[in-house]
């Protein structure tokens, strides 16, 4: 058994995730502007995935620029103690400008505050459903993140 807050293994699983048809749908669901900054709104969601006989509890994470404009969304839900993935969207437009970096950089810190221990990579994202370039970003993000906790 191998430490998650120490190792990262790249995980392999990948398809094109449609939780929502577009960045306009997610836009229309939790606002195509808003305040500045990171917010957070909990929702019902009803998805068999998660669970076929009930409605999940999801956090949608939302950050804005100045002006108010959805950049990112993230969302995750608690399945069994374990913090699971949901969604990750970075604005089309905007990506690979270090939003997403930025938005789970928060998740982190706000999981830190909250459990007093770091986010298990392995045990929380290893094995989810992504798009291709959502799986690059993990284990990207998983592999630096978890090089500063050695530092």
């Amino acid at each position: 058994m191998t430490d998650a807050n120490e190792t990262w293994q790249e995980t392999v699983r990948a398809k094109e995730v449609d939780h929502f048809a577009d960045w306009s749908t997610l836009e229309n669901m939790l606002g195509e502007f808003g305040e500045p900054g990171f917010s957070q709104v909990v929702l019902g969601i009803s998805n068999a995935e998660l669970d076929a006989d009930y409605v999940v509890m999801v956090t949608f994470t939302s950050y804005r620029n100045e002006d108010g404009k959805l950049l990112s969304a993230q969302a995750f839900y608690n399945k069994n103690g374990v913090h699971k993935p949901y969604i990750f969207y970075v604005h089309p437009d905007h990506m690979r400008m270090g939003i997403g970096t930025k938005m789970i950089d928060f998740v982190q810190t706000q999981f830190f505050e909250t459990h007093g221990e770091y986010l298990k990579f392995e045990e929380s994202w290893n094995g989810i459903v992504v798009s291709d370039i959502g799986l690059e970003f993990m284990n990207k993000y998983a592999s630096n993140a978890l090089e500063k906790r050695k530092e």
